[in-house]
């Protein structure tokens, strides 16, 4: 009888052991479908931001988010979005998140377009400090990203420190940006 009964748990065992091999297989073929759907919805989204529909977009990298929460181009360009339609502290907030998976998974200049844009919302909302921070981080990561060198440059006269804001307007120029030209010859010696 105990013979039977344990025959009887072990294929009881056996059988829950190879259910979690299916589930744990059915995820992952569910995960690369959702990869795959993730990244059609923000190609699409990517679309629908070259043509300044973005409201549009936000609702394309939604759902690519709901599909492939681990990408943290998707956080990073939905900050982009809520960024173009003023949704500032929302922005911060995908950015915040993007900035966690580059941490976790990659140290790039994606990471550091993250902190240069993070910077930008900040600055537009007046949280100065926070945004030179970013923006300083953005450039230590990305030595030659001169969008970034000119807004820490802006940033930097803004508060009052020429020197500073012309050593990065003189940078990104070395580097071939024209964006501080006029600054240079107005405020620079």
């Amino acid at each position: 009888m105990n013979y039977i009964k344990t025959k009887k748990n072990s294929y009881i065992i056996i059988s829950i052991l190879l259910l979690q091999i299916l589930i744990g297989c059915k995820r992952a073929s569910s995960s690369r479908q959702d990869k795959v759907i993730a990244q059609r919805y923000a190609d699409t989204a990517n679309k629908y931001m070259v043509e300044n529909k973005y409201d549009l977009a936000l609702s394309y990298l939604d759902k690519a988010i709901t599909h492939d929460t681990i990408s943290a181009d998707y956080f990073h360009n939905r900050g982009v979005v809520k960024s173009q339609l003023e949704k500032h502290k929302e922005a911060i907030l995908d950015f915040d998140k993007a900035l966690d998976k580059y941490t976790v998974y990659t140290y790039d200049k994606g990471e550091a377009e993250s902190y240069c844009m993070r910077g930008a919302n900040y600055q537009s909302m007046g949280l100065y400090e926070k945004a030179l921070e970013d923006y300083t981080k953005a450039v230590t990561i990305d030595t030659i990203n001169t969008n970034c060198i000119v807004l820490r440059a802006n940033l930097y006269f803004k508060m009052g420190d020429t020197l500073r804001a012309c050593e990065d307007w003189k940078k990104a120029k070395s580097l071939g940006d024209d964006w501080g030209r006029g600054d240079i010859r107005l405020y620079c010696k």
